[in-house]
């Protein structure tokens, strides 16, 4: 009981350091996108949103908070917003009887410049899973870097990831849902040509 405290404090602790760095980041982006930072009038709840909005941009920006009951109601508003940060959004442990984010494909794959894999876990039945890279590359569903994906009824999610033109070496890329415990990295080594 007293070890799982101390790993919860340490993963809050972990959050309150990647918020205030997000936020100092933000902050110095609010500036820059803001009229004051181009030198003209600050219209500060302007600057306000596009600094809440580009922080959440950042993967180690703490994602907004997860509420079961809206992504029920619309999952397809919450699968279209990205949020990197959501990788690291898992659910507590509670118990033996918790559900587990686990691997459904190989955890290390290689690809050729520009190549395409499959990346898949397994979780709750219908719940939303985000898939983060850390080092490039992109996800068919998003064009992005990040992507979320509803699990099917079996708890299987399935997400593409593209290693563009130009991307080479080990890219990282990491899976979380809100509804599991725990979350899964993959290692994607593009090499060759």
């Amino acid at each position: 009981m007293v070890r799982m405290e101390n790993r919860s404090k340490a993963r809050r602790l972990r959050w309150v350091a990647f918020g205030l760095a997000c936020l100092s980041l933000a902050g110095v982006a609010a500036f820059f996108l803001s009229d004051k930072g181009r030198g003209g009038p600050a219209d500060s709840e302007g600057a306000k949103r596009k600094s809440a909005v580009l922080a959440r941009q950042f993967a180690l920006a703490p994602p907004g908070s997860f509420d079961r009951k809206e992504f029920e109601a619309d999952p397809a508003t919450y699968l279209k917003t990205v949020e990197p940060g959501r990788c690291f959004q898992t659910a507590q442990p509670t118990g033996p009887d918790d559900v587990r984010l686990t691997m459904a494909s190989s955890p290390l794959t290689k690809l050729p410049p520009g190549g395409e894999v499959s990346l898949s876990v397994k979780g709750a039945a219908n719940a939303p899973v985000t898939f983060t890279s850390f080092n490039g590359g992109n996800f068919k569903e998003s064009k992005l870097g990040s992507v979320t994906v509803q699990a099917d009824g079996a708890g299987l999610a399935v997400a593409t990831f593209s290693a563009g033109p130009g991307i080479r070496g080990d890219l990282r890329i990491q899976a979380g849902s809100p509804l599991a415990v725990g979350f899964q990295t993959f290692l994607v080594r593009v090499a060759g040509e």
